[in-house]
């Protein structure tokens, strides 16, 4: 019976793929393996390496040989990019996802701006995950890259796509015998639970000097030898050298990106590190020292590990938060509403008199922007009387319209990703009023705030003791924990 339902299961991911296939494949549009719009070029890799290496005086280093376009061929596309994955339905549910953006984004960029994918998986000793991989790299060959050794991020899988990354790096000369045109600038790794913007990506890459070895991404800060995984790519002549030294079998087994990092240290060629700091970051609630809120100047954001955050990831990459009108008009009725309200766990058991009035502003809203709204919104309107009502009890100052979009945001999307213990949601709204408004008051980052859970504590403990807070407690709880080393 097991069995039964494992082939039927996967006899479903075959017609799904399929389906979800067949469109694309009567589009028309290249395919990864076209370097020039209209026309097709034969790939291969020149048997030999192309990278000379020599000394650079007075530096103790080495130099590599630039690959630079020669006459005569295409312009290279400016990245290749391996998104690291593992097989299942979830992960090619959000494959899928991300394989029709970046689609979309390459084919509304200009050739030398183009930022290909495939996606990486290790192979399987699995019998269903096995048919799953075998699938999808028949289904979508052009986008999918399977390493010979079994699923393990941390032991080899890298080297295995840069390898691979480099046979695909060159296409034959259109005129000359037995030479070579590059057809990608940089070759890149990424995470599946990240999101590029292909078009802020590629002018981040193409006005870095074609003269030089870049190793770009966002910096670690201790070691800071090599960037995060979330996104980092490498110049072809760094590509090119990883494929024939042996340093990266020396370092093989490991947490890849680190790994990375001392291939390029223990090369020891000069080397432009290009750290886009801000501009590549994690959720605002990760825990990691990169977290930060996007702006529209955000390359990629990491942490998007589950179809919420996914979703808010691509709507504030690509400012598209803006729901589509079938869903906008859901959302915005009183039935969703309830349910959303159910799910937060507010208090409004009473009656249903707040959230008909709820349900008003939403809909006066809805109607007032032309039938459009975004998720902040609803949240933001949803939650907003016990905002007002926690600020009184605490003694904070009544809280302006964006301060409330910020902590009904914050909230809406904690809600989303967990589930809510009973009376959880008073203190999340606590926390959010205070991050929001009196830690920039008191000059304390808003990181400091979301890593140290003893003033959450300490703070709640007070707030569930005596009801409310003056501003004087809340002050003292938070300056005396900002006054005790940072943990």
């Amino acid at each position: 019976m097991r069995r039964t339902t494992r082939l039927l299961l996967i006899a479903a991911t075959v017609v799904l793929l399929l389906l979800l296939w067949f469109p694309a494949s009567k589009s028309g549009k290249p395919t990864t393996g076209s370097t020039k719009p209209g026309a097709k070029s034969q790939i291969a890799a020149p048997p030999t390496s192309l990278v000379a290496t020599h000394s650079n005086s007075g530096a103790g280093l080495v130099t590599l040989k630039h690959l630079v376009a020669d006459a005569g061929c295409p312009p290279p596309k400016a990245a290749l990019i391996g998104i690291f994955t593992v097989a299942g339905a979830k992960n090619a549910q959000t494959r899928q996802l991300l394989r029709q953006k970046y689609r979309t984004l390459n084919a509304n960029l200009d050739h030398e701006h183009k930022v290909d994918f495939k996606f990486v998986l290790g192979n399987s000793a699995d019998f269903e995950l096995d048919f799953h991989i075998a699938t999808e790299q028949t289904v979508f060959p052009d986008e999918t890259f399977v390493t010979d050794e079994l699923e393990d991020r941390d032991s080899g899988k890298i080297l295995a796509w840069f390898k691979y990354a480099r046979s695909q790096m060159y296409s034959v000369h259109p005129v000359h015998k037995n030479q070579f045109c590059l057809r990608y600038r940089f070759i890149g790794k990424g995470d599946e639970d990240a999101v590029w913007h292909s078009e802020r990506l590629a002018n981040a890459l193409v006005e870095l000097p074609s003269d030089q070895s870049h190793y770009v991404g966002r910096s670690f800060t201790v070691p800071n030898y090599h960037m995060t995984g979330m996104l980092y790519l490498l110049s072809a002549d760094i590509v090119e050298w990883i494929n024939f030294s042996p340093v990266p079998v020396k370092h093989l087994k490991g947490v890849e990106d680190v790994q990375v990092g001392k291939w390029v240290l223990e090369g020891g060629f000069v080397l432009n590190k290009v750290d886009l700091k801000t501009k590549f970051h994690d959720l605002e609630e990760s825990p990691m020292f990169n977290a930060n809120y996007a702006t529209h100047e955000t390359i990629a954001i990491h942490w998007c590990k589950d179809p919420a955050r996914m979703f808010r990831c691509m709507s504030v990459l690509f400012d598209s938060s803006i729901l589509n009108p079938a869903t906008a008009f859901r959302l915005s009725r009183f039935p969703s509403i309830k349910n959303r309200a159910d799910r937060f766990q507010l208090n409004m058991t009473t009656t249903n008199t707040t959230l008909n009035l709820i349900t008003e502003e939403i809909q006066q809203l809805y109607t007032k922007n032309k039938n459009k709204i975004t998720l902040k919104e609803i949240d933001s309107i949803l939650v907003k009387p016990f905002i007002l009502s926690w600020c009184a009890r605490l003694n904070q100052t009544t809280p302006t319209a964006e301060q409330i979009s910020h902590i009904g945001y914050d909230v809406g999307i904690r809600a989303a990703v967990r589930d809510w213990k009973k009376g959880e949601i008073d203190d999340m709204i606590v926390l959010f009023i205070l991050r929001t408004i009196r830690i920039p008051e008191l000059g304390l980052g808003w990181m400091w705030w979301e890593q140290t859970e003893a003033a959450k504590q300490e703070v709640m403990t007070l707030v569930r003791k005596q009801g409310k807070l003056s501003t004087a407690e809340v002050d003292k709880v938070l300056k005396d924990i900002a006054a005790k080393p940072f943990p």
